[in-house]
């Protein structure tokens, strides 16, 4: 059958060495909130331009490179992948700043955007119904996110790991 090649591989034998300092993810966690928003800010001014429907999926698109870019530059300056602490930190503290980065963007739109009397008009439409699903929708796209995290920081890092040392062979 058609297995996948060694070279793609990734298995537990890939482990993380042990850490033996501590590495200062903060420093991750914030390259991670400017790249996503800088990211969407190119989507939506592009959707906008070219009349495209900006949607979740160019959303997810934008939150998958941002944490790709974040685990190539940890892999590149630690020379290993992160450890169970460090992925479930990294994870949790980027979606934290996605949630940032979304409610600074919906509130400058929000105020920059609507005229006076808009947003009373639109708050006195949510009611508790409506608030409940979007709140559950809200929950449901998070968990989805933070899985692609958990992903990206632990197998997409070992991958990239293992490529940079395939290139330095």
């Amino acid at each position: 059958m058609n297995e996948p090649s060694d070279d793609l591989r990734v298995t537990p034998t890939d482990a993380v060495p042990p850490n033996d300092k501590a590495v200062a993810l903060g420093a991750y966690v914030l390259r991670f909130i400017v790249v996503y928003a800088a990211l969407l800010v190119a989507t939506a001014a592009l959707s906008f331009w070219l009349k495209l429907e900006h949607n979740s999926g160019l959303s997810m698109a934008v939150l998958i490179a941002a944490a790709y870019f974040v685990a190539a530059a940890f892999v590149n300056a630690q020379h290993r992948a992160p450890d169970p602490a460090e992925r479930r930190t990294l994870a949790w503290a980027c979606l934290g700043g996605t949630w940032l980065v979304s409610l600074l963007m919906v509130g400058a739109v929000s105020l920059f955007n609507a005229a006076p009397g808009e947003l009373a008009a639109l708050r006195a439409q949510f009611t508790p119904t409506l608030i409940g699903i979007l709140l559950g929708a809200a929950l449901l796209i998070s968990l989805f996110q933070l899985l692609l995290l958990y992903l990206i920081y632990g197998w997409g890092a070992r991958l990239l790991l293992r490529a940079g040392a395939r290139r330095t062979r």
